[in-house]
């Protein structure tokens, strides 16, 4: 508007409205103000150095200063008004987001306490984004904040509070378990609580509950109210029933209805009230059931109860006794009631008391009893309990055992032995004339001293001892000690000792002196006769045979046996038997006559005869002699001469053995004369034709004929010099590695060569399969076994083949054979062929040449190195020699 064309009547009018404008601005920014410092909240401004540069005087008051200018003295974060991480982040979120609302945090007041705020801002930025202040509000709720901590620790205080209870404390909605404490999971027997969270409460209310359960929890929802205590039955985890009271309110937790079940477990208080009921009965049955009369007193010693035996020994009624004090019941002037009454208070305070009652019974009559006091406790009250007892008869009869103690006392002085009273501390209490004179001291040095003090010499103590422990079970011990008389001398004695009723030890001494003396002869004379037997058991000892006693009806008397062998009956299995029982019927008939013969006769009878011994199964030979003793019993004396009989045997054997040794070497002879004789004479018939004038060709082939001759005669004298070593255990086996195919294929080509000179026999190898089998025996007899076996069947084989080879039979063992097509080997000469020196003659060839220990040596060698050699023939069809070792032979 452009003011200076307006008149001044108009521009009065303007400045009117600029006046009234004005006015409404001012008052506006007057409410503004008195908003900006009567509001509860606190505004502020900040920069972002933490300069407070505005606040409202609610914010001022709030964080206690004095004033505004106070408070803008003051730097947000170098006085540490707040947390300098926590405004870095403040000033970080404002710089993205430009503005935070309803942050909560805490701030510090002028003296340092904390404040706790809720705090909304926003960044005022500059047209670059760079931030120029901040304007925010601020909202004290440490009030709230402290609520809501007093919140949390009343409930930790309320959860601490519940886990402490000693009842169970479950919270449940529709029947299912939200929350128990420690004491309601160890009630129902469960590791850790934890396992009841979720479960169904039905899981542990015994069924025949179920209803009552279901209309508690109703009658606890829908009328809200608390339900008063009452029992219920339940069901443990371990399936045990527990009676339990219950109480139940209802409380809401996250806006619906929870009910809270209270527990107490009474099952004990349960037990314990129908124990009380029945040990009421028990109690009174079982007091009425001894036979003692029992009183039960207070502290003053008056009667609470009595049994039936009090009734019936004081011969007054149950109600006769209540209410009275024994000095109702007591014999005029016979008992001294106040020390009566400070026993029983002795009684109360748990020391036990004894003493004698002379007591009154209805009808006047006076008796004697004696009462024991003890402390007890009746239906939950401290007593006092009497026990009393009429020992009237008991009095009676100790009145008599003094008179008769005074007469024991005079008796035992007149005893022949010595006689000893001693306590269980072995402290000497009585002892008699006759003790007296056998210690040589007067009474007044026994009694009181103890029995091991100076009275028995130590030696004889250490050897006889007294056992205490078998004297209490009522034993009677018999010792032999020495006593130590007054002037040093020492005499033998004996004591029996033995523990009286009274717990004393009584014994009795006796001097043994001439006892002893004799038993010495005794000995010495028992010595003498011991001597003697034992030469006569020396004797019968040395002597290696059966000696037996045999009277006229032919029962055995005596047995002596110092021969060991097991076909022998026992000693106890031949006395007081008869012959017939343990010989057969032909020796027990033999010896019953024989018997009598020597009995009539007195000569020596000699004969020898022989049983089968079935365990052993062999023959047992005996040397049987009889005897003369006496008129009535002969001596069979019975020697094994089975060693004796095996010797001559043996020697008979050894006789036959030399004369076939003798024949063998005869044939050894006529065998030997041809083997080497036609190689000798083999070799001086061409080496004189060396000797003519011929071509070389000739001569070349004499030299060989010579040099096989040679060969042939130095086979002969190996086989000789071997079979001589095998007799005698000279061979060693010398074990190396070797494999076995390729030995068997030195062998093969060894004789293959020899074999081109004869094209009617054919020589053949049956290889195994695995080309590397190792062996661990003595290679050089292996292949000389093979050698003597090929050999032998090239010899007897004129047409047809000759087969050798291997193969394993298990893991562990070898077979090789050598099998032929020749002339074979009848069955009777079969057993004959390992033999030494043995030839088998077959009239059909001239195939008998030989040493006749090739075999033998492939038998030697076989079972040195742990094997077998056998052979299956048929005459004209061949023969296959078998022969078996260990894959692994030890050296």
């Amino acid at each position: 508007m452009n003011y200076e064309k307006l008149s001044k009547q108009d521009l009065l009018i303007e400045f009117q409205k600029l006046r009234d404008k004005n006015n409404k601005l001012k008052e506006r920014l007057n409410g503004l103000d008195n908003l900006f410092n009567a509001t509860t909240i606190g505004l502020y401004k900040t920069n972002i150095n933490g300069d407070i540069l505005e606040a409202n005087q609610p914010l001022v008051e709030m964080l206690g200063y004095l004033s505004l200018d106070d408070m803008k003295s003051f730097n947000v974060v170098k006085d540490e008004l707040v947390n300098q991480k926590e405004r870095e982040k403040f000033i970080k979120v404002l710089d993205k987001d430009e503005v935070i609302i309803g942050l909560e945090t805490v701030w510090r007041k002028k003296d340092g306490n904390k404040i706790y705020i809720r705090e909304s801002s926003r960044a005022i930025k500059n047209e670059k984004g760079e931030i120029l202040y901040f304007e925010g509000t601020v909202e004290n709720i440490s009030d709230k904040k402290q609520k809501e901590h007093e919140l949390i620790e009343s409930e930790r205080k309320y959860r601490t509070l519940i886990e402490l209870l000693p009842n169970g404390f479950v919270i449940h909605k529709n029947s299912k378990i939200v929350y128990v404490n420690n004491a309601i999971s160890k009630t129902l027997k469960v590791k850790n609580k934890e396992e009841l969270i979720g479960r169904n409460i039905y899981d542990f209310i015994h069924p025949s509950f179920h209803n009552a359960v279901q209309n508690r929890i109703e009658e606890t929802i829908l009328y809200n109210k608390n339900v008063e205590t009452r029992e219920e039955l339940i069901i443990a985890d371990n399936n045990e029933f527990l009676n339990i009271e219950v109480s139940s309110f209802s409380i809401e937790m996250d806006g619906e209805q929870h009910v809270v079940t209270i527990t107490k477990n009474i099952t004990e208080q349960k037990k314990a009230e129908q124990e009380l009921r029945q040990s009421e009965l028990t109690y009174r049955n079982m007091l009425n059931s001894i036979s003692e009369a029992i009183f039960v007193q207070d502290f003053e010693g008056k009667f609470i109860d009595v049994n039936k035996a009090a009734e019936s020994l004081f011969g007054l009624t149950h109600n006769e006794f209540i209410d009275k004090y024994p000095k109702d019941i007591s014999e005029d002037g016979l008992n001294n009631n106040d020390a009566i009454l400070l026993k029983i208070k002795k009684a109360y305070d748990g020391k036990n008391q004894n003493l004698r009652f002379w007591g009154k019974n209805k009808n006047g009559k006076s008796f004697i009893s004696e009462v024991s006091l003890s402390s007890g406790v009746y239906f939950d009250k401290k007593v006092v309990i009497a026990v009393v007892r009429d020992i009237s008869e008991r009095y009676k009869i100790e009145g008599q055992l003094k008179q008769s103690e005074k007469k024991y006392r005079e008796l035992i002085n007149f005893a022949v032995g010595g006689i000893l009273i001693g306590s269980p501390e072995g402290i000497i209490l009585e002892a008699n004339d006759y003790m007296c004179s056998l210690f040589g001291k007067p009474k007044t040095q026994i009694i009181g001293k103890n029995i091991n003090q100076g009275f028995f010499t130590e030696e004889s103590i250490q050897k006889a001892p007294l056992n205490y422990d078998k004297l209490k079970t009522g034993q009677v011990l018999i010792n032999q000690r020495d006593i130590i008389k007054s002037d040093g001398s020492v005499i033998p004695i004996e004591m029996h000792t033995k523990m009286m009723p009274d717990k004393t030890y009584q014994s009795i001494y006796h001097d043994i002196s001439e006892r002893k003396v004799a038993e010495q002869k005794l000995l010495e004379a028992k010595n003498k006769a011991d001597s003697l037997s034992l030469h006569r058991e020396a004797l019968l000892k040395a002597i290696p045979d059966i000696i037996i006693s045999i009277n006229k009806n032919g029962n055995i008397v005596e047995f002596y046996s110092n021969y060991k062998k097991p076909y022998v009956v026992k000693t106890e299995d031949f006395i007081d038997r008869d012959v017939e029982e343990v010989f057969t019927e032909d020796l027990a008939f033999f010896f019953k006559s024989n018997v009598n013969k020597v009995i009539k006769n007195k000569k020596i009878e000699t004969f020898t005869y022989s049983y089968d011994y079935l365990p052993e199964q062999r023959k047992v030979y005996l040397d049987t002699r009889l005897v003369y003793l006496n008129e009535n019993t002969a001596l069979l004396v019975i020697r094994d001469i089975t060693e004796r009989m095996k010797l001559i045997y043996d020697l008979e054997v050894a006789k036959q053995r030399a004369e076939e040794s003798e024949r063998l070497k005869t044939a050894f002879l006529a065998n030997m004369s041809h083997e080497v004789r036609t190689p000798m004479n083999a070799i001086i018939g061409f080496a004189d034709l060396l000797k003519c004038d011929i071509e070389e060709n000739e001569k070349l082939d004499y030299i060989n004929i010579i040099q096989n001759s040679c060969y042939q005669l130095l086979n002969v004298l190996d086989d000789i010099i071997e079979l001589s070593k095998i007799e005698s255990g000279a061979v060693l086996k010398n074990v190396t590695s070797f494999n076995l195919n390729e030995l068997l294929d030195e062998i093969y080509l060894s004789w293959h060569n020899n074999m081109l000179k004869n094209p009617n026999v054919k020589l053949i190898f049956n290889k195994t399969t695995s080309s590397n089998l190792l062996c661990v025996s003595d290679k050089i007899k292996i292949k000389q076994i093979f050698t003597n076996l090929i050999s032998n069947a090239l010899k007897y084989t004129e047409k047809g083949q000759v087969e050798f080879g291997f193969k394993e039979i298990s893991a562990g063992e070898i077979e090789f054979y050598v099998s032929d097509t020749g002339l074979g080997i009848s069955q009777e000469n079969i057993k004959k062929i390992f033999d030494r020196f043995t030839q088998i003659d077959n009239k059909l060839t001239n195939k008998t040449r030989g040493s006749g220990i090739g075999l033998s040596i492939c038998k030697a060698y076989s079972e040195l190195l742990g094997g077998k050699i056998t052979v299956k023939s048929e005459q004209n069809k061949g023969s296959t020699f078998y022969f078996t070792f260990p894959k692994f032979t030890f050296a």
